[in-house]
């Protein structure tokens, strides 16, 4: 905590906001700058790390603001595209945030006052919301936690969390081979927790630093399902790189977990008549064990099975 003798913390003018995008339709990416600058608190810099081969064309108010950076980064992994920001931001703070979410209206201030109180935090992890019910996205989200506690780790998620800009240096930025494009769809996110706690980095859960994102799985059920297994390719990979390669115990929690929550979630669609997880959760538990047990077979590579 800050001490009362302290200078007080006044602006975000060593925070940069990251957002980076791979076929998304420009309007979504317009709507999260366009959260970034209505803020009371307006950053340093937002860098928009523009994924596509063929650059998105943002609007002409967008492309006229002097606070925009649009980096082109043709490659389609989220991974490779946010260490990107390595080579743009050495020092202060980096605000990573999805291009289909958008900020809280009052995300700046409650940001402000985070870095203003907790000056010894490396790493704040926000909350994400439902944009149409205003509730908790997940229920980890709603129960908390302690970040730098195995299950607590989990409530870090890549659309919302800010760190500093020599942690994320000093912990070489995301695994390539998890996240959107990679062999795993996802879970860099908890890698990256579990790489930041491990090296006893400080980390908070901020549930006030609040970002709306779309529903999950709103899709129809086959599609659901299809992206459920993608995402299961990345829980797979996390167990399998964390037990066979760092021999570290999260990996053998990890696997434990990502075999037996399917199932509970199963069982609970099931009484509640959510039928559509009759082929959302098989599809993710097929997809965890796929990549597990197939990762010492295709170790490094750049593709899942």
């Amino acid at each position: 905590m800050v001490s009362a003798s302290s200078s007080r913390r006044t602006d975000l003018a060593d925070v940069h906001v990251v957002i980076n995008s791979y076929g998304r339709e420009a309007w979504y990416v317009e709507r999260a700058i366009a959260s970034v600058l209505r803020q009371v608190h307006r950053p340093a810099a937002i860098h928009f790390i523009d994924q596509n081969d063929t650059p998105l064309v943002l609007s002409p108010a967008l492309r006229d603001e002097p606070l925009l950076r649009h980096h082109s980064f043709p490659d389609r992994r989220c991974s490779a595209a946010r260490n990107h920001v390595l080579q743009l931001v050495p020092f202060g703070w980096i605000a990573f945030a999805d291009d289909d979410a958008h900020w809280r209206h009052d995300y700046s201030e409650q940001l402000l006052d985070l870095l203003d109180r907790h000056r010894d935090v490396e790493l704040f992890a926000g909350a994400l919301f439902d944009e149409h019910t205003r509730e908790f996205y997940s229920y980890r989200h709603k129960l908390g936690g302690d970040l730098s506690r195995f299950f607590g780790s989990k409530i870090l998620y890549g659309a919302n969390f800010v760190i500093r800009a020599e942690t994320f240096a000093a912990i070489r930025g995301y695994e390539l081979r998890l996240g959107p494009g990679s062999a795993g769809h996802c879970a860099e996110e908890t890698d990256l927790c579990w790489r930041v706690i491990t090296r006893r980095h400080p980390a908070l859960y901020a549930p006030n630093l609040a970002i709306l994102h779309p529903p999950m799985h709103t899709e129809d059920a086959r599609v659901a399902a299809r992206k459920a297994y993608r995402y299961g390719l990345g829980k797979g990979t996390l167990a399998a790189i964390w037990l066979f390669e760092k021999h570290h115990r999260y990996g053998l929690f990890e696997y434990l977990e990502m075999t037996l929550v399917p199932l509970g979630s199963l069982l609970r669609g099931l009484l509640r008549r959510d039928y559509r997880q009759l082929r959302i959760q098989p599809a993710q538990w097929w997809g965890r064990q796929v990549a597990f047990w197939t990762f010492p077979f295709r170790r490094g590579r750049a593709s899942a099975p």
